[in-house]
């Protein structure tokens, strides 16, 4: 139709800032618990099950810290003008996945690195 508004065909500008899952430390933590109470709860002898225990919780606490400092992430995608960027470093090869809620990033810096993030 000739008489029909012209609309936009350009992309949006999004700006997305990802910082470490408070939810996933607490989940890290509790499943570290876990395996060390399933640990004592099995018919392991007492004097490994008490180690692995103390491993498996510590494990767990381990991995909870090191989740919470990593540093946050500020995605910038700009309309078709230029290449998406992550903390003012431009990005290139820039593939999207979907797996069910789940969302993985990756993505290739100009001097060679390799990265991926996963989202949900």
């Amino acid at each position: 139709m000739r008489n029909s508004p012209r609309w936009s065909n350009g992309s949006v500008n999004c700006r997305l800032e990802w910082r470490p899952s408070r939810l996933l430390q607490a989940v890290l933590i509790l499943l570290g618990a876990l395996g060390a109470v399933s640990i004592l709860a099995s018919e392991m002898p007492r004097p490994i099950a008490w180690p692995a225990g103390a491993f498996a919780l510590g494990y767990g606490l381990w991995l909870s810290r090191k989740e919470g400092r990593k540093p946050p992430l500020a995605f910038w995608f700009p309309g078709n003008e230029r290449a998406p960027s992550v903390d003012g470093v431009p990005m290139c090869a820039v593939c999207l996945r979907w797996r069910g809620p789940l969302a993985f990033l990756r993505w290739r810096e100009r001097a060679g690195g390799r990265w991926r993030h996963a989202a949900w």
